[in-house]
């Protein structure tokens, strides 16, 4: 079906295990800890600097 989609098929990897899916659906939502916030804002920049 894909092959029908995309000209070529850059990359493919093996799904989640069984056993990572719960996990998962548990943590994907979860609050960012201040140390992951700290370094998201150390690394972003105005883009637009002078308006």
């Amino acid at each position: 079906m894909w092959n029908d989609v995309f000209e070529k098929e850059w990359e493919k990897r093996p799904g989640a295990k069984w056993g990572e899916l719960p996990v998962f659906l548990q943590t994907w939502n979860d609050a960012l800890s201040v140390q992951v916030l700290q370094e998201i804002r150390a690394r972003q920049k105005n883009p637009f600097p002078n308006l």
